[in-house]
């Protein structure tokens, strides 16, 4: 089935092979409430692919218990068996509900390429490859962020996240507003038109002027975040910004066009 252009699209990334069921419910709810499209997509980080020109560079294999040469033909069969496997997951998990969820393979560079190559309203980065230092942590209860600065987009992104957190009502969604007290009290107020009247009172965090990568992960870090929201166009994903932001925050990353 080809997805509608004319409908908002949620792109899910996947690069582990893997399919977490608890994530995939959580967007595909995401994706009713906003009338929306639910695509699944593979990455291959291509940037992985370049280790192998990095002579120096070993990998430790838990099969054979060796530290072995990273070798490029190796770790391409390797990324292909993970798509399958992504790929019939994700296809378990669509007939189990009774939908169509799409798939596809994407390859190229996260940190450079990503943004500018896959047109969504709603980019979901849960897990991508080489950009990624840890993988999310595994908490009893995840905790909603969402990176709030002012306009349009601003408003649009806290919408996304509001409807997000009313899968957990009795948790507060922390919002980090970048600016002035203004901006914050502005951050309340709109998160509290979004939320059900049953959904916690949202916790706003001030930020200082523009926060780079390393602050936003000192906040995700003090509120336990394991999600945070960000508008497509923050400066924090510039291509400058883009892998530092990735690989220092310990959570997910869902991104609003």
């Amino acid at each position: 089935m080809t997805p509608d252009p004319s409908r908002t699209r949620i792109v899910l990334t996947l690069d582990t092979g893997q399919v977490d069921v608890s994530e995939l419910d959580a967007m595909l709810r995401l994706a009713r409430r906003m009338n929306a499209d639910l695509e699944g997509m593979f990455v291959e980080d291509s940037d992985l692919l370049r280790l192998d020109a990095l002579g120096f560079l070993r990998e430790f294999k838990p099969s054979s218990m060796r530290v072995e040469p990273i070798e490029a033909g190796r770790m391409q069969q390797e990324l292909k068996a993970l798509a399958s496997r992504a790929r019939r997951g994700l296809a378990e998990f669509s007939r189990a509900r009774g939908i169509e969820v799409p798939f596809s393979v994407w390859r190229g560079s996260v940190s450079r390429e990503l943004l500018g190559a896959v047109e969504a309203d709603v980019l979901a980065l849960l897990r991508v490859g080489a950009v990624r230092a840890n993988p999310a942590r595994t908490r009893p209860q995840s905790v909603l962020a969402v990176l709030f600065d002012d306009g349009e987009e601003a408003v649009r992104t806290l919408r996304v996240a509001a409807g997000l957190a009313a899968d957990a009502p009795a948790r507060p969604l922390k919002v980090l507003a970048c600016g002035g007290p203004d901006l914050a009290e502005m951050a309340r107020e709109t998160a509290l038109s979004f939320l059900s009247a049953d959904t916690a009172k949202p916790v706003v965090i001030p930020l200082a002027g523009r926060p780079g990568p390393s602050a936003v992960a000192r906040e995700l870090e003090k509120c336990a975040s394991t999600v945070l929201v960000v508008n497509r166009r923050s400066a924090l994903l510039s291509p400058s910004s883009m892998r530092l932001h990735l690989a220092s925050v310990d959570c997910a990353t869902i991104l609003v066009s």
